[in-house]
């Protein structure tokens, strides 16, 4: 939301200015991506509040408990698995962000 607030200012500062035409630039925003991706947010957080987030740090804890060799192959396996598994590359931006999150509450938990 802050930076919906924060677009709409720098929007409407730059319709003040003769350089900009905001129409234009608002006409050619890749619109579909940005929705591919609050929608890709929704889906990571809601996979986070269903508990996948929580498997996953145990995992990277388990893994890394193994010494640095293990957690650096552990972690290149978990960051590149929807390979292993085919999906498309779509599902590349979501599995990464699981994957941070997941590492980002094993290091939180460390």
């Amino acid at each position: 939301m802050v930076a919906g607030v924060i677009a709409l200012c720098f929007l409407l500062l730059a319709g003040k200015s003769p350089a900009v035409k905001t129409m234009e630039v608002v006409k050619g925003a890749p619109w579909a991506i940005v929705f591919l991706l609050i929608g890709i947010y929704v889906v990571v957080y809601g996979l986070r509040n269903a508990g996948l987030t929580d498997v996953l740090a145990e995992l990277i804890n388990t893994v890394a408990g193994h010494g640095l060799f293990a957690a650096t192959m552990g972690m290149g396996f978990l960051a590149s698995w929807r390979t292993y598994f085919k999906t498309g590359i779509v599902l590349t931006i979501p599995t990464l962000f699981i994957t941070l999150l997941g590492l980002y509450l094993t290091l939180k938990l460390t």
